[in-house]
């Protein structure tokens, strides 16, 4: 027969009644781990019935994953080291499934009637399922299920990575099919997104387990083959493209398409993301010219698109010599009352006559490296604008994105404080913008240059959220003052109920920790309508102003009320 309880002090009638209807479990420990006692909450969490972990040592219940780090922690309580970050971990229920609870431990070994390591747990089970979901949503297509280009970017990156320390290839492979237009104007939106399903569907059956199919946009497709070689290359994409050319079976009636192929190969075409699926672009663009359902490789003659980068670079420091680049802002709007409460600065450059968009060039200069002067420039007008709108009697902030390259340079906390002090602008009338690919690679290093910059006294946002791969923790973790929901969540709302409860929860979780939401791509009513029932502070799109000069910046800002804008009417 098992011992009895060894905590005496449960005949306190106040202890127990402060226990007994706790949501957490409360559980004391001697110094091997051994429970002595439980609060009535472990039963119903853990399922092993009352006193269940009683004259028990939990850690083997631990998921093995977890269990060092739960050890160590409670090893240092034991030492009487202070641990005040809780730990999360899975622990293994009565009936054989997971769940998940966040624990946090005070040493009470020397308090008199109590003897024990006192651990609080709580169930957050739920919590992390929610946030496995909407990493889910985040990193997949909605219609096929496939890794979506974010996610695409990091196991490229993945594999490059691997492919470097082994001396291996890596084939990147650009799919489009061949007149999907005419096919899906034939069949209707409906039956061209059945098509779409059943393409990646056979896509994703004829490469290994290990490999990565993605859908790229529209009815472009990637697959990353690692470990390749030219030879068992071909052979697979002449196996994608018979498979791809069997009929497929769109609500009953036959449907045939073609594929187009493009090949790139690392190192030989490439050596980073998006060179190698560049080139693979190329490559696919030339397969489809010369007919349906072909392939091609990447070859030198196909290096037009590099060439026209090189023109572009040329133009980019030749703008960079001569101030050439111009800002435009776009509103940042109050949802609650309809009045101007920021400005995004956005760069943009004309060359040769023609308005060159920052999505072409912008990949450019970071790769080159000339982004950081650019940024710099970038930096500088946007302060001065800012500062001449405050003399003029406004006094909301102006953001300014930061590319991750730029984020990078060690002497940017003191190029920032130079700018500012140059400009007269206050701290904290300048936001700096940083996207989620900033700090997955190294968090830390990013805490790091987050707080240089937070003790200069400027604002803190991650733009684009939802894009990449930050979880709800590192919103916590690093305590952004603002948080951008990228339009591909907001464009989705109301219609697509995973997109609208992504944002809901974001928006309830910033508000809770007191960070301002901003909604970007707002362009309708009914979008302003949901969003201001989320609780939605700020929002920017075309549904109040698209970006426009600092002279018509200021005439709208000087509108009493905004709601005079077109969309507002």
């Amino acid at each position: 027969m098992s011992d009895p309880p060894l905590y005496t002090p449960l005949e306190d009638e106040r202890f127990r009644a402060l226990v007994q209807n706790l949501a957490d479990i409360i559980t004391i420990h001697r110094e091997d781990g051994t429970t002595i006692f439980e609060s009535p909450s472990a039963a119903r969490i853990l399922g092993y019935g009352p006193n269940g972990l009683i004259n028990r040592i939990p850690f083997d219940a631990i998921h093995p994953r977890d269990r060092p780090a739960v050890q160590a922690g409670f090893r240092a309580l034991v030492a009487g080291l202070s641990v005040t970050d809780p730990i999360e971990f899975r622990f293994r229920h009565a009936e054989g499934r997971w769940i998940h609870l966040e624990g946090v431990g005070t040493n009470l070994l020397h308090e008199a009637g109590i003897g024990g390591i006192v651990l609080t747990s709580r169930d957050i089970t739920q919590r992390k399922l929610a946030e496995q979901r909407i990493r889910h949503v985040a990193h997949h297509d909605s219609l096929t299920g496939l890794p979506n280009r974010s996610l695409l970017r990091d196991r490229l990156t993945q594999a490059l990575s691997r492919a470097r320390a082994r001396d291996e290839l890596v084939a990147v492979l650009f799919a489009n099919l061949d007149r999907f237009k005419a096919i899906n104007d034939s069949l209707g939106h409906r039956g061209g997104d059945e098509l779409l399903r059943q393409v990646a569907e056979r896509l994703r059956g004829c490469v290994r387990d290990t490999d990565t199919v993605a859908r790229f946009g529209g009815d472009e497709f990637v697959a990353v083959l690692a470990g390749a070689a030219d030879l068992p290359v071909a052979v697979a994409v002449q196996k994608i493209l018979q498979v791809c050319a069997e009929p497929y079976d769109v609500d009953g009636q036959p449907v045939v398409v073609g594929t187009s192929i493009g090949v790139a190969m690392h190192p030989g075409d490439g050596r980073d993301p998006d060179t190698l699926l560049r080139n693979a672009d190329a490559a696919m663009s030339a397969a489809k010219s010369a007919g349906p359902g072909t392939f091609r490789f990447f070859t030198s003659d196909l290096n037009a698109r590099a060439h026209e980068s090189l023109q572009i670079e040329a133009g980019l420091r030749a703008a960079i010599q001569n101030g050439g680049f111009q800002l435009t802002y776009q509103p940042k709007v109050d949802l609650a009352t309809h009045a101007i409460r920021g400005a995004e600065a956005l760069v943009r450059w004309t060359h040769r006559g023609f308005n060159v968009p920052p999505g072409v060039f912008i990949p450019i200069a970071e790769e080159s490296g000339l982004i950081v002067q650019i940024g710099e420039q970038v930096l500088e007008k946007a302060c001065r604008q800012c500062a001449e709108w405050r003399r003029q009697g406004f006094e909301f902030p102006i953001a300014v994105n930061l590319s991750p390259r730029q984020f990078r340079q060690q002497d940017l906390p003191a190029t920032i404080a130079r700018l500012l002090e140059q400009t007269g602008l206050p701290p904290r009338c300048l936001e700096l913008e940083i996207t989620e690919s900033t700090f997955i690679e190294d968090p830390d290093a990013v805490a790091a240059d987050i707080a240089n910059l937070r003790r200069l006294g400027v604002l803190i946002s991650i733009d684009d959220f939802g894009t990449g791969f930050a979880s709800l923790n590192y919103i916590r973790r690093f305590a952004f003052d603002v948080l951008k929901i990228d339009r591909s969540f907001i464009e989705g709302i109301p219609r697509e109920q995973g997109h609208a409860a992504i944002v809901e929860a974001v928006i309830m979780l910033s508000n809770a920790l007191g960070i301002e939401v901003v909604a970007e791509g707002v362009e309708t009513a009914e979008q302003v309508a949901v969003l201001s029932a989320y609780g939605c502070g700020l929002a920017q799109g075309y549904y109040f102003s698209p970006p426009v000069t600092a002279e018509e910046f200021t005439a709208l800002a000087t509108q009493r009320p905004f709601a005079l804008l077109p969309g507002f009417v």
